[in-house]
């Protein structure tokens, strides 16, 4: 008879949040189809958390097609500006 494995507390938590930010992840990216997505698995994970950290400029970037990398309000913000950054110099970010 094969052994119960026993997972800790913590083991159990971690599972649970990866499953949830598994879930968010692709709850987002299907609001687009494979022609329209954005970016690369990369480059939408970020903008997950621009989306999440500050959903009232997430909107006005979606509404420019998140092309104006360089927008002086998108700038303050640290979630963009690690979008960007990642977007303008990622091979499968700029093949989408």
């Amino acid at each position: 008879m094969a052994e119960a494995q026993v997972l800790s507390i913590q083991d159990e938590e971690a599972a649970r949040r990866k499953a949830e930010a598994s879930t968010r992840f692709n709850e987002f990216i299907s609001q687009w189809t494979l022609e329209t997505v954005p970016a690369g698995d990369d480059g939408m994970k970020l903008l997950l958390q621009f989306a999440d950290a500050n959903p009232a400029a997430y909107r006005l970037a979606e509404q420019r097609g998140f092309t104006e990398m360089t927008h002086p309000m998108f700038n303050t913000l640290a979630k963009w500006r690690a979008y960007a950054v990642h977007d303008s110099t990622c091979p499968k970010c700029n093949e989408v």
